[in-house]
């Protein structure tokens, strides 16, 4: 029994690497706004732009989530400073901020799934390595100035 939980752990723990690696990924990808990256790794017009209307729409719902997260924020805010406060009321606030959140992960994974649908496996890496390299020289950039 014991065995059975350390495995099942494990790969509880696995997979949540994994997915904040794809996460870190789908963010990355979020953040490139030139289609030289994507032209290097030999990515056809068709497909850059099937990415960029992924994107386009992965950001209408994460643009739109921010806004209502912010809100529920401001919610809260309000709502803890009554010298009274309707637990109802923050109960209710923080269950939308959940919601809203939950939208978020949602957007994200499924522009993934979509990127990684548009590329084949090994693009998809050559794609994860560029915007790792970029990262890297991004951080000595920097930490040099």
């Amino acid at each position: 029994m014991k065995k059975k939980s350390v495995i099942i752990l494990l790969l509880i723990f696995s997979s949540i690497i994994i997915y904040a690696q794809n996460l870190d990924v789908v963010k990355a990808i979020l953040h490139i706004d030139d289609n030289k990256l994507f032209e290097r790794i030999g990515l056809s017009e068709t497909e850059i732009q099937a990415i960029n209307e992924a994107k386009f729409a992965a950001k209408m719902i994460l643009n739109q989530a921010q806004v209502e997260l912010n809100l529920c924020k401001a919610l809260l805010e309000q709502e803890l400073y009554y010298e009274d406060v309707d637990m109802d009321e923050v109960e209710n606030i923080l269950l939308k901020s959940h919601e809203w959140r939950l939208t978020t992960e949602i957007a994200e994974i499924e522009l993934y799934i979509k990127i990684r649908d548009i590329l084949s496996r090994e693009r998809l890496q050559q794609l994860v390595y560029e915007i790792q390299t970029m990262a890297q020289q991004q951080n000595r950039d920097n930490q040099n100035q």
